[in-house]
């Protein structure tokens, strides 16, 4: 068992010595494997998920964090919104609004988002010139949308 998926095992209170495993430990373990092994972006946001609105255990805005980031990074829209979401609320990363309105621009790319500035112009009015020219330009314009959502999942089972 790899230290991912101990780790994430232990951090939701799951019982590591017994054989007998519940569908949520299951889960946990398949998508600590997955993200630990394949490096896949939608299992970073999975786990993400996890530490940041479980509904049984307390968050963990940090962890929530960087796995989200990692599948920011690689292009998953709900995790570029949350990455924004949590740089311009300070949870589990310093408050930065420069990095919150890079991410919320990087999100408006993808189909998810697409509200433009309009949606942040309040951000946007906080930075100064220079601050804003450096959130345009850390956002990837060639970035690659990998999709989450249900429909995707479909239509690769059907195929």
């Amino acid at each position: 068992m790899s230290i991912h998926q101990t780790d994430l095992l232990k951090d939701f209170g799951m019982n590591l010595e017994y054989p007998e495993i519940t569908e949520e430990e299951w889960d946990a373990h398949t998508l600590a494997w997955i993200y630990e092994n394949e490096q896949d972006p939608r299992a970073a946001y999975a786990i993400g998920e996890y530490y940041d609105d479980h509904w049984v255990f307390w968050p963990n805005y940090k962890k929530a964090f960087n796995y989200y980031l990692f599948a920011a990074e690689r292009g998953v829209p709900e995790a570029q919104y949350n990455i924004a979401n949590m740089y311009e609320f300070g949870d589990g990363v310093k408050k930065d609004l420069v990095q919150s309105v890079r991410w919320y621009l990087q999100c408006n790319i993808a189909s998810l988002c697409g509200a433009g500035v309009e949606g942040i112009d309040d951000l946007i009015n906080q930075l100064t010139k220079e601050e804003y020219e450096l959130a345009q330009s850390l956002v990837k314009k060639d970035m690659k949308e990998v999709d989450i959502r249900i429909t995707s999942a479909r239509q690769i089972v059907s195929q």
